[in-house]
């Protein structure tokens, strides 16, 4: 900056860059003695001109008035520029002001310190410790470092201020501090002691109190914290002491990931992620941090997170096992999914159950995501008629969460489907207790309860061995068949004929109500076979003659065997 041409000068610090400071050059000085004497002769002329006035009202001479101001003026113009030539001389001789000095890198790391700005200490400190380190620069960046919760970059500027002057207190104190929050209580005490015999002092003898108790609960779970899958037992028993060394010791490296597998163990995975953000403030590509962080991430339903963090750790260290196993049982599952999701769009449900079954076994025991994918699974079993599948998804789902009612009605159709007609009605009630005016629940349940009264009654398909969808030509086929099987005239023992004497009736019983479309459409419906309400119960068979009057042969005709019914 050039001081003759310039009005102002103006300095700025780092500690304030927008503070201006207005400084006077000699050219300002000029301007107000400039100023000054034009002031002046403005009052000058003012008075005379005033007296003037004066004299021509008093006189009135305008001849004398002109005269006395031909002779005044002259001197007051003289005397004006005297005094303004005067006033420009004793300006020029003016020297500047020179600007105050710059503040010193420490200074303005002091002052950020104060400011409350920490990192623009550290900055500060860096610089001056580059120009000329010392001790207390060292201690002061240390100090910093650590309000910014970074102690292990405070630690190792303490370990530098000490190797400077061993006996810096300052640094001996917060030095053994730090190393009780990692848990290095040996060497803590080392410090500490050492500050003991330069300084007696109560606070140290309660932090000597506070190592000996954080060692007495490091020594109680010291084998557990290299367990790698803790079981929920182990850490519940452990949990006491884990307690209470990191309340001495927050920062302890083996009691942090140890907290972090046991609260993955115990399904707290919020308690994990809190673990592994303190150990990666500190450590910031901690590989088992890394990865149980992705654990948790996984846990809580936010796969994305999970595959952030497994990368992260594998940028550090290609061949973790853990973190590629993790990495490709995330990607496989979100792929298993989404292909379900599609398969089931396009109603492609063996595919779904396939990719869904597929999903399942990826996402193990991570809850979040067993909830969703068992409903898939429900409702492809229900749609692609694998009840029993169905049945399974839906109690598990019920399981978990007794006011699934979606769940109950998967499962009352899957029921109904297996013939397991109270069972439905079971879950069918359990959704109209929730949901009274549910019609589809109320439908079912009269549904299935008129079927179970049906199922009480003797089973004439199974009777014949044919499916309820069996056409009139393979009832009447498996008629037959039976009928020469089951032939009384063909039993050799009294036993025997007896005993098939009972299977043919109930062959022919069965026979007369399915062949006839009428009946058969009853007994399907559930109502009964006759006005006297008998529900298809026993008929008894008999003939006119002392015996069957079929001899070696059947006379079946088209309509197959006339035997003559009676009802008991």
């Amino acid at each position: 900056t050039n001081d003759q041409q310039q009005d102002v000068v103006i300095l700025r610090t780092n500690t304030h860059p927008q503070t201006v400071h207005h400084l006077p050059g000699p050219t300002c000085s000029l301007a107000r003695s400039l100023s000054l004497s034009f002031i002046t002769l403005l009052f000058l002329f003012f008075f005379f001109f005033l007296g003037t006035f004066f004299l021509i009202v008093v006189t009135m001479e305008a001849r004398v008035v002109m005269a006395t101001l031909r002779s005044a003026l002259s001197p007051l113009l003289l005397l004006l520029l005297f005094t303004s030539a005067m006033q420009f001389t004793a300006a020029t001789d003016e020297k500047p002001q020179q600007p105050p000095e710059p503040l010193s890198n420490e200074l303005l790391g002091d002052q950020a310190m104060k400011d409350e700005r920490h990192f623009d200490a550290v900055s500060a400190y860096t610089n001056a410790i580059k120009a000329e380190p010392s001790a207390t620069l060292y201690q002061k960046r240390a100090i910093a470092y650590m309000h910014r919760q970074e102690l292990q970059r405070a630690l190792k500027d303490l370990n530098q201020a000490l190797s400077l002057d061993e006996n810096l207190k300052k640094s001996l104190q917060l030095r053994g501090e730090i190393l009780i929050q990692f848990g290095e209580f040996d060497d803590a005490t080392t410090d500490l002691r050492k500050l003991q015999s330069l300084q007696h002092s109560a606070i140290i003898t309660r932090k000597l109190e506070v190592i000996r108790r954080g060692k007495s609960a490091l020594v109680g779970i010291k084998n557990l914290l290299l367990t790698k899958d803790p079981t929920p037992a182990r850490c519940q028993s452990a949990a006491s002491q884990l307690s209470q060394l990191l309340d001495v010791a927050p920062q302890t490296y083996d009691a942090l990931i140890f907290k972090a597998r046991c609260a993955l163990a115990l399904g707290e995975a919020h308690d994990a992620l809190e673990a592994t953000r303190v150990i990666l403030q500190e450590r910031k590509r901690d590989i088992p941090a890394m990865y149980l962080r992705a654990r948790a991430y996984f846990a809580i339903g936010q796969p994305e997170l999970a595959v952030k963090h497994t990368k992260e750790a594998l940028k550090s260290d290609p061949d973790h096992r853990d973190s590629k196993n993790l990495f490709k049982r995330v990607k496989g599952m979100l792929r298993a999914r989404a292909s379900a999701q599609a398969a089931k769009a396009s109603s492609q449900w063996s595919d779904c159950l396939a990719e869904v079954a597929r999903a399942i076994e990826l996402a193990a025991d991570e809850e979040h995501y067993l909830r969703e994918l068992y409903e898939l699974q429900s409702e492809a079993a229900l749609n692609g008629r694998q009840y029993r599948d169905a049945v399974k998804a839906a109690s598990w789902l019920i399981e978990k969460d007794p006011g699934h009612t979606q769940a109950y009605m998967w499962r009352a159709r899957a029921n109904m489907a297996l013939e397991e007609y109270n069972r439905a009605k079971q879950d069918f009630q359990q959704v109209m207790n929730r949901d009274r005016g549910n019609r589809e629940a109320n439908a079912g349940y009269r549904e299935a309860e008129q079927k179970a009264k049906v199922a009480k009654r003797k089973d004439y398909y199974k009777v014949l061995g044919i499916s309820k969808d069996a056409s009139t030509s393979q009832v009447r086929k498996a008629y037959r068949k039976l009928a020469v099987l089951h032939h009384p005239d063909k039993q050799k023992s009294d036993d025997a004929k007896k005993e098939a004497e009972a299977k043919f009736r109930e062959i022919n019983e069965a026979y007369e109500v399915l062949n006839d479309q009428e009946k058969r459409g009853k007994y399907d419906r559930g109502e009964d076979l006759d006005e006297r309400g008998g529900g298809g119960g026993a008929h008894h068979f008999h003939h006119s003659g002392g015996g069957f009057p079929f001899g070696n042969g059947f006379p079946f005709g088209a309509g197959g065997p006339r035997f003559q019914f009676r009802r008991g």
